[in-house]
């Protein structure tokens, strides 16, 4: 009966130790596609955090091109608003300078001015017209006592075309210190004149600068 019992019970430890290495390498492979399955999550969350880190930047990116298009949207909107007051400005002050010049030029009688100008011009076109006649005539006296010169050369009795001829050169010769009298008064003249109006075109232009740099300064201030 003990022999009996005594080999059951070896049996039963027998059939315990198959089955628990049996158990042992089932729970072995179990183990190993808990850790495998355990890895491929963890690769699987290492990407989703990836993807995640992707979105939050993607999120950056449209949170800031969303405030860069605000931004522009601000700044078109200032550009535009300064570009129309400076514009009103800009028109603004051409308003104010045309009128500012206009009522410089009533003001101050540039029209009458410039009346004078061409007067000025008138009288220096007529002193030419004036030179110029009495420079012909002096050229024809020049010819005229050449032509006596060469004349009396012809005469066989010098001693009695000298004569003559020293009358004629007299007489041209005093005709000669006329013509330069007239052309040197002529020239003071002109130089007087000349020298009168760019004073008086100077000081015009003087007062009208002045007026403008007033008018543009009450613009300003």
């Amino acid at each position: 009966m003990n022999s009996e019992v005594k080999n059951w019970s070896t049996n039963c430890l027998e059939l315990v130790l198959v089955r628990l290495e049996s158990l042992d390498e089932r729970f072995s492979e179990v183990f190993k596609c808990v850790e495998e399955r355990q890895k491929e999550l963890q690769d699987k969350i290492t990407m989703i955090d990836r993807y995640l880190d992707e979105i939050n930047v993607i999120l950056d990116k449209k949170k800031q091109c969303i405030v860069i298009s605000n931004l522009n949207e601000k700044v078109n909107m200032m550009v535009k608003n300064y570009s129309n007051n400076s514009k009103n400005s800009l028109e603004e002050f051409k308003n104010r300078l045309n009128e500012g010049v206009k009522t410089l030029f009533e003001s101050s009688n540039l029209y009458s001015e410039v009346n004078k100008f061409k007067s000025d011009l008138e009288f220096l076109h007529e002193k030419k017209e004036t030179l110029s006649e009495l420079i012909f005539h002096n050229n024809l006296h020049i010819e005229k006592l050449d032509i006596n010169y060469q004349n009396s050369s012809i005469v066989q009795n010098i001693s009695t075309s000298f004569p003559l001829l020293h009358i004629s050169i007299n007489s041209n010769t005093n005709n000669n210190i006329n013509v330069i009298r007239k052309l040197r008064n002529a020239k003071d003249e002109i130089s007087e004149s000349l020298n009168r109006m760019k004073t008086e075109r100077e000081k015009e232009e003087d007062f009208v600068l002045n007026q403008l740099e007033i008018a543009s300064n009450s613009h300003l201030h």
